[in-house]
């Protein structure tokens, strides 16, 4: 039992990390465009 719950906020954990990588890569993205458009 105790396994499973690890298990799952591990998995939590992971999707957490996921949500928060991809935030920052749309915000990445949407700074480089910004910086591109400025530029040329």
């Amino acid at each position: 039992m105790s396994s499973t719950i690890k298990r799952s906020s591990h998995i939590a954990a992971y999707g957490d990390f996921l949500f928060r990588a991809s935030i920052l890569a749309s915000f990445a993205v949407i700074i480089s465009l910004i910086l591109r458009g400025w530029l040329w």
